[in-house]
């Protein structure tokens, strides 16, 4: 029974790891495929980007053309969205994840915040060009609002732009408006939360009524919340009845799942 099981674990991660290589293989390979104004365009996982050096660093650049980009919830987010899901994205960058949620055709909303105005037109775009409906809004959502803006840091690098001052690469501070994390959440009722917010969620899940939500996909930002962050998360979430759900959580990218909403089938086994 125990070499049956090994050995079928073993299958799933070699036709897994060959298909991940495969796919590497064939986005080095493959050109552009075309250019609109001058800028270059790429496809990965089915969802066209467009390569923009005004917002993006060169790393960024080449982490898009080797189909790298936003992993590993990239490849999970897709297999997570559910019938009738009302889906809510906290820092929404360039609008690849919420584009990848859109084209499975079951959500019944999708919408997406991101603090960097300088994303926003970039955001719409990926929307627009891959046909899907999508909500952007430009603002900083906050566990309280005692301020109508912040100063936000936009980084060189736009996934190190941060309301937490970076050590360098900064290219400008903008006062970006601030929403209240609970009238979102009212206003919304999301069923399910994807939060990336570049260390600013060890302050965001405090005294918070989730009651429409059921999964939490977030990224936990060690080298900035530390140990102590990392606890209060999980603290947050194991008080108001959700679980940490193994199969679709990969290093530090983490699904807290409520404990009334059991995964489906194709989720149990994880499939990579």
């Amino acid at each position: 029974m125990f070499r049956r099981l090994l050995g079928d674990q073993m299958r799933r991660r070699w036709r897994s790891f060959k298909g991940r290589w495969m796919q590497t293989l064939k986005n080095l390979a493959s050109p552009p495929e075309y250019t609109t104004d001058g800028l270059e365009i790429v496809e990965i996982n089915g969802v066209k980007l467009v390569i923009d050096p005004s917002v993006m660093s060169e790393s960024v650049q080449e982490r898009i053309r080797k189909g790298r980009l936003s992993l590993p919830e990239a490849n999970f987010i897709g297999k997570l969205i559910e019938p009738g899901e009302r889906f809510l994205e906290l820092g929404g960058g360039i609008g690849y994840t919420s584009t990848i949620v859109a084209k499975q055709n079951k959500a019944a909303s999708v919408t997406t915040f991101e603090a960097n105005p300088q994303l926003i037109p970039a955001m719409k775009r990926t929307h627009a060009m891959n046909n899907v409906v999508a909500e952007a809004v430009n603002a900083i959502v906050s566990s309280r609002k005692d301020r109508d803006t912040v100063p936000f840091y936009i980084h060189e690098d736009f996934r190190c732009s941060s309301l937490v001052k970076p050590g360098g690469g900064i290219k400008n501070v903008v006062e970006v408006p601030v929403m209240s994390f609970q009238e979102v959440l009212q206003s919304r009722s999301p069923t399910m939360l994807m939060v990336d917010i570049e260390g600013a969620e060890k302050d965001l899940f405090q005294n918070i009524d989730m009651s429409s939500v059921k999964k939490v996909y977030v990224e936990l930002h060690k080298n900035i919340i530390w140990g102590r962050g990392i606890k209060r998360i999980f603290d947050f979430f194991s008080d108001n009845q959700f679980y940490y759900d193994p199969p679709a959580s990969v290093g530090h990218v983490v699904l807290f799942r409520k404990l009334d909403n059991p995964p489906p089938v194709q989720m149990i086994r994880r499939t990579y």
